[in-house]
């Protein structure tokens, strides 16, 4: 599936053209960068995140770089080292914050959450990562997926609680999100959940 996504992703990008060697290439030497850095969680499972990459005007050491900087600062703000956290970084690049706002970001929306009593597994931190891109007061945000989270789970037969946090973590995205010069990079972050 990995393989399949990432060939859309890249198709997309070409206006559904045939992918040329030259993205083919930048895919591989993008995927390679993050293998730089993290050769023991990278695997198929980065090949949409790359595919997205593609596109971004960066250099792939510079990309590669990037990322690493927001996985150092996620895992400082707390949050453990892994595929997960990895995920999370992929996507945050693409907000366009510095590391530290990103982390911050990402770490109050984290923490609201458990105030709240909601379990945040590292399944979710693509959601808070979704979430992160909104410029928003995170209270502001974690109430709105709340009060969307309650009304599904009036839904009959009940769905599971990782279930109802991603749709009610997409539904608040999209009702905050506003256009703006950066809504490309928040529509292929979605795309990449």
């Amino acid at each position: 599936i990995y393989e399949t996504m990432a060939i859309l992703l890249m198709r997309l990008h070409a206006d559904k053209q045939p992918i040329a060697q030259s993205t083919v290439d930048r895919f591989q030497a993008i995927y390679e960068e993050m293998k730089r850095h993290h050769w023991w969680l990278t695997g198929p499972d980065d090949f949409p995140a790359c595919a997205i990459l593609v596109g971004q005007p960066e250099s792939p050491a510079a990309i590669g770089d990037r990322i690493e900087q927001i996985y150092r600062s996620l895992n400082a703000v707390g949050l453990p080292s892994g595929d997960p956290l990895q995920t999370a970084a992929n996507l945050l690049y693409l907000a366009r914050l510095e590391a530290a706002e990103a982390a911050s970001r990402f770490r109050d929306l984290s923490r609201g959450f458990r105030q709240h009593g909601v379990s945040i597994w590292s399944s979710d931190y693509d959601e808070l990562a979704i979430l992160t891109f909104l410029n928003h007061d995170p209270t502001a945000v974690i109430d709105r997926v709340l009060s969307n989270r309650a009304i599904m789970e009036q839904l009959r037969p009940k769905p599971d609680r990782s279930l109802t946090f991603n749709l009610a973590s997409s539904i608040t995205f999209l009702e905050l999100v506003k256009l703006d010069r950066k809504m490309k990079e928040i529509t292929d972050a979605k795309a990449l959940v």
